[in-house]
């Protein structure tokens, strides 16, 4: 979680990859983050409530929750238990039958992944929404159509767009995503069970942060 204001409460980075935290350019240092409360410079940014979740970093069905499934599944941390976990993900996930009704607009699609995005990366650096901002109007929805790492991986170095037959990216402040069969969930890194209907709708200024 970023350093984040709760009542009178602050919150502070914690967690195994805190990706939040590192879109913030919070410290991961428990010192340099307690310093940060201090000398930092206050901000507002936007969440969005996803199945009356909470959303203030990334969401998503399909592969990468299937993912964090398994991880969790999995007695050890660190990026070799994460290459494992990806690796029987990979093998194992299959593509999924989804509906998107933005606005007036349904679009029908095989999916391996979609991820509601409020940020721009996952806790490991990679960029799944490089057009995301924490305080503008909209969030993004990003459509993995094919299991595109590579795809996802040369956007991450070469900056270059999408190549939209393997992802598409959608902008919209609320969406309904409904699938044929119930399939994995996450929110901000916790596995969340089994679905096949998503809600979600912008909350503007939801939360407010200190930031370097």
């Amino acid at each position: 979680m970023p350093a984040q204001y709760q009542g009178s409460h602050w919150m502070i980075p914690a967690g195994s990859a805190n990706g939040m935290a590192k879109e913030l350019g919070i410290p991961l240092d428990l010192n340099e983050a307690l310093a940060l409360t201090i000398n930092g410079t206050p901000h507002q940014i936007h969440a969005v409530s996803i199945n009356n979740e909470l959303c203030i970093h990334l969401a998503d069905i399909g592969f990468n929750a299937y993912l964090v499934k398994k991880f969790d599944e999995l007695p050890e941390r660190g990026m070799l238990t994460y290459a494992k976990a990806a690796w029987h993900a990979f093998w194992n996930h299959r593509k999924m039958s989804v509906e998107f009704k933005i606005g007036n607009k349904t679009i029908k699609q095989k999916a391996a992944m979609v991820a509601i995005a409020n940020a721009t990366q996952y806790g490991t650096g990679l960029k799944i929404n490089p057009e995301g901002e924490l305080d503008d109007k909209l969030f993004e929805v990003i459509v993995v159509k094919e299991y595109a790492v590579m795809e996802m991986i040369k956007i991450w170095i070469s900056k270059l767009p999408w190549n939209p037959k393997k992802i598409e990216c959608f902008q919209t402040s609320s969406l309904k995503i409904s699938t044929k069969h119930k399939v994995h969930f996450q929110v901000d890194g916790e596995y969340l069970g089994k679905v096949n209907t998503i809600e979600a709708k912008l909350i503007p200024k939801a939360i407010h942060v200190i930031m370097p």
